[in-house]
């Protein structure tokens, strides 16, 4: 009996390493690909918006996420520098759509974001 009793914890540990392990790399894969998606998605905007050209206009539009003047004043990008700009781009999704994958799926659905 306590062979088995043996056996069965052995396998119950067994059971619960793997699962812990599978847990753990699921969750670094889901957190690579979703940030592999993000970065996909932001890469389409700019491509969409700007062609990756700081200078970049559509009438009041300007830079890589073609941010308007109003929305250059609060989330910034109003220099020619790239990381300027990106940082602006990226802190105006967040608060408009949340994640660059929402930002890409309206601009998609309607031709803007």
């Amino acid at each position: 009996h306590s062979l088995r009793r043996r056996q069965r914890q052995m396998c119950i540990r067994d059971r619960t390493q793997t699962a812990s392990t599978t847990t753990a790399a699921t969750s670094s894969t889901t957190t690579s690909s979703s940030s592999s998606s993000e970065t996909a998605a932001l890469n389409a905007l700019i491509a969409r918006e700007s062609s990756g050209n700081v200078n970049a206009t559509n009438g009041q539009y300007y830079g890589l996420g073609q941010l308007s003047a109003q929305a250059r004043s609060i989330y910034g990008g109003n220099t020619a520098d790239y990381n300027d700009q990106l940082n602006a781009m990226k802190a105006y999704i967040a608060a408009r759509y949340g994640t660059a994958v929402n930002a890409l799926a309206h601009s998609n659905s309607t031709g803007w974001y």
